[in-house]
């Protein structure tokens, strides 16, 4: 291995154990904006079974293990593993390429940052960078999350959201949301140049590998096209 692949081998395995929270995207972005509403709005923090249970079944897609995350280094929209976990999680869709016809607008997703802080006890998390599907760069910010206690959990999320530690943001294309994806675009884009250098849509870089639906070139074109605001919003 040539030393300066080695240093960033080394750098990469490091900075993959940082983290001090995590980011889980949601879809049916109605049932999300309630949830969030109902916690903030809480004046006592007293959870009943059902909203206990609806949260864990809507943020955990019903499942208790195998959950697919993103670390974070901040609770930030502008942190490279908010970007590169919106951008993994939806570069495959046709409506992100540039070859897409009659861009639809109802890609509206409720993005959830979670510290770990508070969760120690209801769950445990695994880095798993072959988990990751389609965007080779969030490979080395994935991680599996495995659920120890589901009540425990879903009151940690409550009071998490209800005493603001627990960050949200919703991610769409058109009104209000218009931008959004571009710019998370923007944000892994940058994060792709340090790693990897020049981007050209035509030959991707060496080292970035294929994912299970997109081959680089795929990847590095989607990326490309994501970063222009002015083709997105059309």
């Amino acid at each position: 291995m040539a030393l300066n692949n080695l240093a960033r081998w080394i750098l990469l395995k490091s900075n993959s154990r940082r983290m001090i929270g995590f980011v889980r995207l949601c879809r049916k972005r109605t049932e999300f904006t309630t949830i969030v509403n109902e916690a903030e709005a809480s004046t006592d923090g007293n959870w009943d079974q059902c909203q206990i249970k609806r949260v864990c079944d809507y943020i955990l897609g019903g499942n208790d293990k195998d959950i697919s995350v993103y670390r974070l280094q901040a609770l930030s929209t502008l942190d490279a593993g908010h970007a590169l976990g919106v951008i993994a999680e939806g570069i495959a869709q046709p409506k992100f390429r540039s070859t897409a016809k009659n861009r639809t607008f109802s890609c509206k997703k409720g993005v959830l940052m979670i510290p770990i802080d508070g969760f120690r006890n209801s769950l445990r998390f695994k880095y798993t960078p072959s988990g990751n599907r389609d965007f080779y760069p969030a490979n080395t910010f994935h991680y599996d999350l495995e659920i120890l206690d589901k009540n425990a959990f879903g009151i940690d999320l409550l009071n998490a959201l209800r005493n603001r530690s627990a960050k949200w943001s919703l991610l769409g294309e058109d009104g209000k949301f218009v931008g959004r994806y571009t710019l998370q675009a923007r944000v892994a884009y940058s994060h792709c140049v340090q790693q990897f250098g020049y981007l050209d849509p035509a030959a991707p870089p060496l080292g970035w590998k294929g994912g299970k639906s997109l081959d680089a070139r795929e990847q590095v074109n989607t990326i490309d096209f994501l970063t222009q605001s002015e083709e997105i919003e059309k």
